[in-house]
């Protein structure tokens, strides 16, 4: 089974977030970065973590027989610390989860904030975890979320057709750095497929002959698009 990443905020109906979710319980529900971070992980396992139910900055010191690291992990709560550990007068720490992770190192967390407007939201963090204002601390890894939970391996190849599993933008050459195509450069059949505009978007559900492959892009009649990104598959 795929990791299927969080991008929205929780219905009100999922007890890990609101009605099972121990913050909430007690009067610091979302939005509140350990109340998200403690749903989502539950969420994820399936039952009540061991995660602490103190600060954020806390929860990587604690006991809780979780295995830890340094690198990204999907499902894993990245931990930060805002001034000295423990010290809750210099600030609480933030805590957040990890939905997707990048070629380059990056990685896409699901967050929220102590009475932030929003519930929850999504960013990207750099390779390094540095965020401004915290000191990266690591991560607590989920044991529900193992490798056989990651998207498998996909490989194309020259003269293999496949079907877009999101719109998607032709360029010129591979690489978010290479023009825009205009939608009037397309080869006709490709025009009957790509959305209205001045450039080149193919819908959700074309079917693309590939024709060169050149990292996570795969060259087809009209030009380049991006094929997958992470765990995210866009082409298959």
């Amino acid at each position: 089974m795929a990791y299927k990443k969080r991008t929205t905020a929780p219905a009100k109906s999922n007890k890990w977030f609101y009605k099972s979710n121990p913050f909430y319980q007690c009067g610091y529900g979302l939005p509140n970065c350990t109340a998200y971070a403690w749903g989502r992980f539950a969420e994820l396992l399936g039952k009540k973590p061991s995660l602490s139910l103190s600060n954020a900055e806390n929860w990587y010191g604690h006991k809780d027989g979780y295995k830890r690291g340094k690198k990204p992990k999907l499902g894993a709560v990245i931990v930060w610390a805002k001034g000295k550990v423990g010290n809750g007068n210099d600030g609480a720490g933030h805590v957040a989860i990890v939905e997707e992770i990048y070629s380059d190192g990056s990685f896409l967390v699901s967050e929220s904030g102590w009475k932030c407007a929003k519930i929850m939201w999504t960013t990207k963090i750099p390779a390094s975890c540095k965020r401004s204002g915290y000191s990266f601390l690591g991560f607590i890894y989920n044991p529900a979320v193992t490798d056989k939970t990651v998207v498998k391996k996909v490989t194309y190849k020259v003269g293999g057709t496949y079907t877009l599993k999101t719109a998607l933008k032709v360029r010129k050459g591979a690489g978010t750095n290479t023009r825009w195509l205009k939608r009037s450069e397309l080869t006709a059949d490709a025009k009957k497929h790509a959305q209205s505009g001045t450039y080149a978007v193919l819908n959700k559900g074309t079917k693309v002959t590939c024709q060169k492959v050149s990292g996570n892009w795969i060259k087809i009649p009209s030009g380049w698009i991006c094929s997958k990104s992470g765990n995210e598959v866009y082409v298959r």
